[in-house]
């Protein structure tokens, strides 16, 4: 298959997991089952559909060379395994039953039951050959460094008195006696059992057993020799068991075999220069843009500073770290969402300080309505778990459908990187490392403005109360 079939398969893959997910992730919340059958039902198909998602998924990253693609994949790839094993539990959960009959399901899907095969992924092993590689050189330093230590040990000089060397010379002279001592004891024992044994087989008896043992052993060992052969030209016959002469491979499968081969070549290949194409071009925008972007920065937050002033009569705080820096004046909200916000939050502390007060009364209230919930939730229904990986899944789809899903690829036929991905992805990079600095840079001249035209000191505020970061971005707003 050339690498326009494998786009096709990731193409069919994520059209598949779009109607998934419009599925799970509805508008509307989809409202509790009664019926055990039915939302087993919904489980087993949401399952069946993942697992031929997960296999397509694992057969496009096993097979295209484009690296960028691979890594969206690889994405979505574990995304869609969390999902299977989510659904996995929650059908033994429900069934109680680690064993599922989805025969009804698989012949609505017009699948057979080898479609339900998890297969292991490659990047499992076979892109994790790296990491093989560094632990047993690790493994292999270590010994390394273990056998040179005891090197070291041994070949240390050290300093014997004559007293010390007697003792050792006697110490293997009295060790090799001991040998050759039992070596003798050794000896007189196995000549006198011979002697023995010798006595008691003497004669033609013994001989005629012998004989007898030994055709024994070599006719059934004939026999079933000619048994096997017998059976192997049977099964051949019945066409049970292919001929040995035709089992060598296939010139198909030599061709598929350097085919798999040239496909990891390309993948290695492409990976290594799309990883020299992101450093040149990150060095390359810290370099030309730079400059541009910590000016455009100081002139937007300069501007802030000022239309804060004109609005309210006083410098604004600069944010803090923790609260995000600079990244809140260049949000994109509107001013009814900030109000929105801050009417939240209000609400929330509002809220928080009304519970104080009810602690005690909503603990007597559960007291007493503690056994009417019990029956009272089983009857509402059965709804699914909350899940770890949908958010996921749904950010890569939408990844895929901005990126991948109309671009036109007409000219990239090797499947090279794209590099215009790439400076969008390494621009945020340079952004926030510019920001940083910026900030650090205008907190200070803020702080120089509020000592010229406020005249106020650093540490101390006089005066009105400074506003807020917020109620300065709406009343600019709402200017």
């Amino acid at each position: 298959m050339s690498q326009s079939s494998y786009n096709q398969v990731w193409k069919d893959a994520m059209s598949e997991l779009s109607s998934l997910l419009a599925e799970e992730l509805p508008p509307v919340p989809i409202p509790p089952q009664r019926d055990r059958v039915v939302f087993f039902q919904r489980l087993a198909t949401l399952y069946v559909r993942y697992v031929q998602v997960f296999r397509q998924l694992e057969e496009a990253h096993n097979m295209l060379v484009h690296p960028q693609k691979r890594r969206l994949i690889l994405l979505l790839l574990k995304g869609v395994m969390g999902r299977v094993l989510e659904l996995k539990y929650e059908m033994v959960e429900k069934e109680f039953s680690e064993y599922h009959y989805v025969d009804d399901i698989l012949h609505a899907l017009k699948l057979t039951p080898p479609a339900l095969e998890i297969p292991i992924p490659y990047f499992f092993v076979g892109e994790r050959s790296k990491e093989t590689e560094e632990r047993k050189t690790m493994v292999l330093d270590v010994l390394n460094l273990a056998d040179g230590s005891k090197d070291l040990d041994t070949s240390m000089d050290k300093v014997m008195t004559e007293a010390e060397a007697i003792k050792i010379i006697q110490m293997v002279e009295r060790a090799w006696q001991g040998r050759i001592r039992a070596k003798l004891n050794k000896d007189v024992r196995f000549s006198n059992f011979d002697r023995r044994h010798r006595a008691k087989s003497a004669g033609s008896a013994f001989n005629e057993l012998a004989a007898i043992r030994i055709q024994k052993i070599w006719k059934g060992y004939l026999q079933r020799k000619k048994t096997k052969i017998a059976r192997d030209e049977e099964m051949i016959f019945l066409g049970m068991v292919m001929d040995p002469k035709y089992q060598t491979p296939l010139q198909a499968e030599i061709d598929a075999q350097a085919i798999d081969t040239s496909i990891r070549v390309r993948q290695k290949k492409h990976e290594e220069v799309y990883l020299n194409a992101i450093d040149a071009i990150l060095k390359q925008i810290r370099e030309l843009e730079w400059n541009d972007m910590a000016k455009t920065m100081k002139n937007q937050i300069r501007q802030w500073f000022y239309e804060c002033r004109n609005t309210t009569g006083l410098f604004p705080d600069y944010p803090t770290v923790e609260e995000g820096g600079s990244a809140i004046i260049f949000a994109e909200k509107t001013p009814q969402q900030l109000v929105e916000e801050i009417a939240l939050q209000e609400e929330e502390a509002a809220s928080k300080s009304k519970a104080k007060g009810k602690d005690d009364k909503k603990a007597k209230d559960k007291k007493d309505k503690g056994k009417g919930k019990g029956a009272e939730d089983d009857d509402e229904g059965l709804t699914m778990m909350p899940s770890a990986f949908l958010s996921e899944l749904e950010v890569a789809n939408k990844r895929y459908e901005e990126v991948w899903k109309t671009r036109n690829e007409s000219e990239n036929f090797t499947q090279i990187h794209e590099v215009e991905l790439i400076k969008e992805e390494m621009r945020k990079i340079v952004e926030e490392e510019v920001r940083l600095q910026v900030d650090e840079e205008m907190r200070e001249e803020l702080a120089e403005l509020k000592l010229a035209v406020d005249k106020e000191k650093p540490g101390k505020q006089k005066g009105p109360k400074v506003p807020t970061l917020k109620s300065d971005l709406i009343l600019h707003a709402l200017h």
